[in-house]
């Protein structure tokens, strides 16, 4: 094991993790770039990913510094966006249109394992957000942010569509009344107003984050796994008929009296 998480924790890699009991800890690193810069990196995502999934890891805590899903890295993308138009009208192939494939495969894939695994994810973030980058802790299954941050769209000023599959997740998660509030918002949404909105779960301090986050962990630990893992896998299959629904309900109930009786 040792060897495995001195893998990941190489000072060139962009994030680092920890063990805690039941809970697991991904701590990204301060850094430029967007999300899925390079291939290599990305594999080392997946292959901790893949072993929390594995190992059946009860809690995972996503720690994000200060503004990483800030909006400098929204012009790179745009940048991005508009050197792959430019080249693809003169018909030319070019290291931009699979940087741009690589960054939209990478959320794609982050976002189905992470509602995939039977685990309980916590993303903690701070700072400035861009809508579009939202969607990296919506993913997750409980969110935590501070007072001082703030949330912006600036997509669609760009002449681009609301990116990081924002719109249908905050339409999942406050309806489709509030998520067109946020995504015609004009200036910035403060950190309390998505938390009303019911976008993020708590908001505290900027320096009692990570420890209002521990804290968080250490509460959802002290719940049953089975119970928790259900209420997590029914979020996730709202979005099914209602039929499908009950269906999956009832699955998930006989799984929780056979836990019930076995222990």
């Amino acid at each position: 094991m040792g060897i495995t998480e001195n893998k990941f924790n190489t000072s060139d890699n962009f994030f680092t993790t920890e063990e805690h009991g039941l809970l697991a800890v991904l701590r990204i690193k301060e850094q430029r770039g967007l999300f899925g810069d390079t291939i290599e990196q990305m594999e080392l995502l997946w292959s901790y990913l893949e072993r929390i999934e594995k190992s059946k890891r009860k809690l995972l805590l996503i720690l994000m510094p200060r503004d990483f899903l800030r909006p400098e890295d929204m012009k790179e993308f745009w940048f991005l966006v508009q050197d792959v138009r430019e080249r693809r009208e003169a018909q030319e192939h070019t290291k931009s249109s699979w940087d741009l494939i690589r960054k939209e495969n990478a959320f794609h894939h982050f976002a189905a394992v992470i509602r995939r695994i039977d685990t309980f994810v916590i993303c903690a973030f701070q700072g400035e957000t861009i809508l579009s980058f939202l969607g990296i802790p919506l993913v997750c299954d409980y969110r935590l942010t501070t007072h001082d941050s703030r949330f912006r769209s600036c997509c669609i000023e760009a002449g681009l569509p609301p990116g990081g599959a924002f719109p249908w997740f905050l339409s999942r998660y406050v309806g489709q009344a509030f998520a067109s509030r946020i995504l015609y918002n004009e200036g910035d949404i403060s950190a309390e107003q998505m938390r009303e909105m019911g976008v993020v779960n708590r908001v505290v301090e900027s320096e009692n984050l990570e420890k209002a986050a521990f804290a968080t962990a250490q509460r959802f630990a002290q719940l049953p796994t089975t119970g928790l893992i259900a209420a997590k896998r029914l979020m996730n299959a709202t979005h099914l008929s209602l039929e499908e629904y009950l269906d999956l309900e009832e699955k998930e109930l006989e799984r929780c009296l056979y836990a019930a009786r076995r222990d």
